[in-house]
């Protein structure tokens, strides 16, 4: 049926994805490197903004190094954005969404408060704020190979 083969998509085995270097993001996200990244036009709390993220099968931005903040910094709005960066519950450490503690000496938080529980970054500088204030947030997955 002409019909049904035409609705079925064909399978080559995969033999054109061989070599490929092709990297995709959704529509609206950036590409840079071999990641995606997407940028808040509104302002919300840290905590919906991590679920805005989740939602998009994503997570806040992480920042490893240097190198990596100051590639995003470039690309976000004036002002604080939200990261993939919080402390759970008074007392414990900054950890990251992905699970990995922040490294302080590397990146250094600037000016920490005792209340202020979730990450931000400004101008290069990673801040503590409080969850409640309203900021953009960058989302980043991984991007796909074609």
């Amino acid at each position: 049926d002409p019909i049904t083969d035409r609705s079925r998509p064909k399978n080559d085995g995969g033999q054109n994805l061989k070599g490929s270097s092709c990297k995709l993001c959704p529509k609206d996200w950036l590409l840079h490197g071999d990641k995606c990244y997407w940028f808040s036009t509104v302002f919300k709390t840290w905590e919906w903004s991590r679920d805005d993220c989740l939602m998009k099968r994503a997570q806040l931005l992480v920042i490893h190094d240097r190198e990596e903040m100051v590639k995003n910094v470039l690309y976000s709005t004036a002002g604080c954005v939200w990261i993939g960066l919080n402390i759970a519950s008074p007392g414990r450490t900054w950890t990251w969404q992905d699970g990995s503690p922040l490294n302080q000496t590397l990146l250094p938080i600037s000016d920490p408060e005792k209340e202020n529980n979730c990450g931000s970054v400004k101008k290069n500088k990673i801040l503590s704020e409080i969850c409640q204030t309203e900021s953009k947030w960058i989302c980043q997955k991984a991007a796909v190979l074609v």
